[in-house]
């Protein structure tokens, strides 16, 4: 997110039995040079990369770039090294502070989104109080407007 106006996003999709994971997919999307303005029902909520740096992007050397980062940020976390990922998540996370609806299947947690516990820990604050949900176990998240 930026401003805002969402110029990315994640999916993933993993499937465990108990507590091993099987597999785990992992998609990205990233708005790089289309131009959302032209596109009246993104028009307020989405930009692209093209449009923040007033330039077209080599695609090739973005993704190089992403792949890289990936990377180096698997070996922080395979070294067990996950607090520095976890500043990095704090540091640049837009999803604080904002009203959130986490869908864990027969559950659903609707609140404020308030910090991470962990790389796989997240506080939520709700009606009832501070509610901590695991990651693994959300079907879906969705952010409404504050």
């Amino acid at each position: 997110m930026l401003n805002d106006r969402k110029l990315a996003g994640v999916i993933v999709e993993a499937e465990s039995k108990g507590s091993e994971t099987v597999y785990a997919a992992v998609g990205i999307g990233l708005n790089v040079n289309n131009l959302t303005s032209r596109i009246e029902s993104i028009r307020e909520t989405a930009i692209s990369l093209t449009e923040i740096l007033k330039t077209i992007v080599d695609r090739a050397a973005l993704v190089a770039s992403i792949l890289n980062e990936t990377e180096r940020l698997h070996k922080l976390l395979i070294s067990g090294n996950s607090n520095s990922i976890l500043s990095l998540l704090r540091q640049h996370d837009w999803s604080r502070g904002k009203n959130v609806r986490v869908n864990l299947g027969n559950n659903q947690v609707v609140g404020v989104v308030d910090d991470y516990e962990s790389l796989s820990r997240i506080r939520i604050h709700t009606r009832h109080g501070i509610e901590t949900v695991e990651t693994a176990t959300a079907e879906s998240v969705e952010y409404e407007s504050n």
